[in-house]
């Protein structure tokens, strides 16, 4: 009996780049003590970034010759006796599995401290005109790309058999051949992106 197996595992590992940029800070804008008639302006602003940036490229390309023989056997010109030829199974198997470009992303949390901007208007003069703003802005994005290029090519084969017996005298010739058996199989699993974004992101 004759065996033949073969495996082919393709894997991509995902490379990405994450870029994270947070300006946060506690700020307090007041329009105080100024004089009447006057116009003040005051304005407290923060802003809050946080960006992930992921992309892939995967090429794979598998080419796979699996072959099993068995067999072949002769017996020939054989007198005053029973003749047996025979030969085992032939079997192959061929699998190929191929994984790649795996993103996962999470700013659910940056880790970075949250801003507090703080706007007040206090003891002006009469008639005065007093803006005062407190703004904060927070962005957060996730940007995921995945390409990926899969080729697979399976060949595979199992031959049992070609026993000769010929010429034999005087007894039983007997010829026996085992089975042929041939499995492929081709697994790709590619460009899967998973992206979080929550409270307390930015």
């Amino acid at each position: 009996m004759k065996t033949l197996a073969v495996s082919a595992l393709g894997i991509v590992l995902a490379l990405s780049l994450t870029f994270s940029l947070a300006l946060a800070d506690e700020n307090t804008a007041t329009n105080e003590g100024n004089g009447a008639n006057s116009t003040n302006t005051a304005i407290a602003a923060s802003v809050d970034v946080a960006v992930v940036a992921q992309s892939n490229t995967a090429n794979i390309g598998n080419f796979v010759v699996a072959d099993a023989n068995t067999g072949g056997n002769t017996a020939n010109n054989n007198t005053g006796g029973n003749v047996e030829v025979g030969s085992g199974d032939a079997t192959t198997n061929v699998t190929v599995v191929n994984k790649a470009n795996l993103n996962v992303a999470d700013i659910n949390t940056c880790g970075c401290q949250t801003g507090t901007n703080t706007a007040q208007n206090t003891g002006n003069g009469v008639k005065s005109d007093n803006l005062a703003a407190a703004v904060s802005v927070d962005i957060a994005a996730i940007l995921q790309q995945n390409t990926a290029n899969i080729g697979n090519a399976l060949i595979t084969g199992a031959n049992t058999g070609g026993n000769i017996a010929k010429n034999n005298t005087g007894g039983t010739t007997t010829v026996k051949s085992g089975k042929a058996l041939t499995t492929a199989t081709a697994k790709t699993k590619v460009n899967k992106n998973k992206a979080t974004i929550g409270p307390g992101a930015v």
